[in-house]
């Protein structure tokens, strides 16, 4: 079951945090999960899709407890990628499609092994994710 909203629609928390769903994926400007949302999501995963996900990531701690898997944004969101596209076709950058071509796959690895070691280790993969770049969480 998918649930759709508009852009620049508000919904009321209790509508969308307590939808039931597998995948949750977050797009908005703004951080959406803070203290006040993270005990309503019931989503079995959160996938980011905009950089500034929650207003403080150990809130991700909060939401495996739940048994909720959250992709942190810096592994999920491929803004990077899609902007070699969009500078390949202004002509900006020569060969686009190898270095598309070349990234998917990266991109693609990078969530796999974040989620392959976060279960592994039974943690939040925000807490694979901070270990990988050397700061505490």
């Amino acid at each position: 079951r998918m649930l759709r909203i508009p852009p620049n629609h508000n919904i009321a928390s209790d509508t969308a945090w307590c939808t039931t769903a597998e995948v949750l994926v977050p797009c908005a400007i703004h951080p959406i999960i803070d203290t006040e949302t993270v005990d309503h999501i019931n989503a079995r995963l959160i996938i980011a899709g905009q950089n500034a996900l929650m207003t403080d990531d150990h809130l991700a701690l909060r939401l495996h407890e739940r048994g909720i898997w959250c992709l942190p944004p810096f592994v999920t969101n491929g803004m990077g990628i899609i902007m070699i596209v969009n500078e390949g076709r202004r002509g900006y950058i020569d060969n686009p499609d190898a270095i598309f071509d070349t990234e998917i796959p990266n991109f693609i690895a990078r969530i796999k092994n974040v989620v392959i070691e976060a279960r592994k280790r039974n943690v939040s993969p925000y807490c694979v994710v901070y270990d990988k770049i050397g700061v505490p969480f």
